[in-house]
């Protein structure tokens, strides 16, 4: 099964964008912090898509706390200088506020 659930902060501010048959998609980063001593940070590419891209853009802003849940998904590419670069990004499925408990809001 190919499930993440993280909970975390926006990088920056969302920009969703159009493709050119007219979906919605909204590519962002977010910052998780570990539960160690050390307080490590983790950065995460994350993209969402239609509905879900449209609620994160609208109710999310830069530094603001947000739990997502999606599917990690593996990208190889050549960039135009030669570079192999291989990224794995989650394709979100659902994203909540993180609130008090059992009070959050939900975008499947």
């Amino acid at each position: 099964m190919n499930n993440v659930t993280l909970s975390g902060r926006l990088v920056y501010e969302p920009e969703p964008k159009k493709t050119e048959s007219g979906m919605t998609v909204l590519s962002f980063r977010i910052a998780v912090q570990r539960n160690d001593k050390a307080r490590t940070t983790d950065f995460f590419n994350c993209q969402a898509w239609n509905k879900t891209a449209e609620f994160i853009s609208q109710y999310f802003h830069k530094g603001e706390p947000i739990e997502l849940t999606g599917r990690l998904q593996n990208h190889n590419y050549e960039k135009s200088d030669g570079t192999k670069i291989s990224e794995t990004i989650i394709n979100v499925n659902e994203v909540s506020f993180v609130l008090s408990k059992g009070n959050n809001q939900t975008c499947k």
